[in-house]
């Protein structure tokens, strides 16, 4: 079963339930205090399982509240303002998960799938217009020596430097090189990714995610999104990273 977060008509995240109940449970605890109709909203567009006990008394009365418990949260008539509020929110959702790592989440095993989850839905939202976010401004990935250069916009840069950096995180001994990947996204203000010198020259810890990438991107098919636009802009960023700079990475 999966959450349905409608963001634009072409942009649908679409995680499985469990991604989409942490997500909004964080989001609507975080928001509470300034915007509590929007932290209200996020709490009832949970799954089922997840409002019943919340909301056990509209749950089991002839509720107006038709919407309570479907798993569907709609943004599209959202105003800028707010939705921009929301969109600071999941940042920090996603900061405080890479933060506390694979505890972030129970059961550990799955903090795979749930960061890499926030990282797609904040990167969904970035896209859209109302984020204000200039889609002009490009980011590079580069290894320091060598003449190949990834550029890239800057979601897509520091999705790239996201999923790099869940996966060594699951490994306790590259953590430095986590922290590293981590610094230098466009979030905190960083527009460039020296990999070789985030590695300490280690590039090889690399090559199973930039592979693991260019297989589940790199033919534009989308996972747990409908979007159709941005996962065929975003396999073209991967494809060009995959040819710009694996076979190096490979070769090192």
């Amino acid at each position: 079963m999966s959450g349905i977060l409608t963001i634009r008509g072409d942009a649908i995240w679409m995680p499985q339930s469990w991604i989409y109940d942490a997500v909004l449970l964080r989001l609507s605890k975080i928001l509470q205090h300034e915007d509590a109709e929007l932290s209200e909203y996020l709490l009832r567009s949970q799954t089922f399982e997840s409002v019943q006990e919340s909301f056990a008394s509209e749950l089991n009365s002839n509720t107006s509240e038709t919407y309570l418990g479907l798993g569907r949260c709609d943004l599209r008539d959202m105003s800028p303002e707010r939705f921009r509020r929301l969109l600071k929110a999941v940042c920090d959702v996603s900061d405080d998960a890479f933060l506390l790592g694979p505890s972030s989440i129970s059961p550990s095993t799955m903090f795979f799938g749930f960061a890499t989850g926030i990282s797609l839905c904040k990167a969904l939202l970035r896209t859209d217009e109302r984020s204000i976010e200039d889609p002009r401004k490009l980011a590079r990935i580069f290894l320091k020596g060598q003449s190949a250069v990834w550029f890239g916009p800057a979601w897509a840069y520091d999705m790239i430097l996201e999923h790099l950096a869940t996966d060594l995180m699951l490994q306790l001994r590259h953590s430095h090189i986590t922290r590293k990947l981590l610094a230098v996204r466009t979030i905190e203000h960083m527009e460039h990714c020296d990999l070789y010198a985030v590695t300490d020259g280690n590039l090889d810890v690399l090559a199973p995610m930039l592979e693991w990438l260019l297989a589940r991107y790199g033919e534009g098919k989308g996972y747990d999104a409908y979007a159709p636009a941005f996962y065929n802009e975003f396999s073209l960023h991967v494809v060009h990273l995959s040819n710009t700079l694996l076979r190096r990475v490979r070769a090192n």
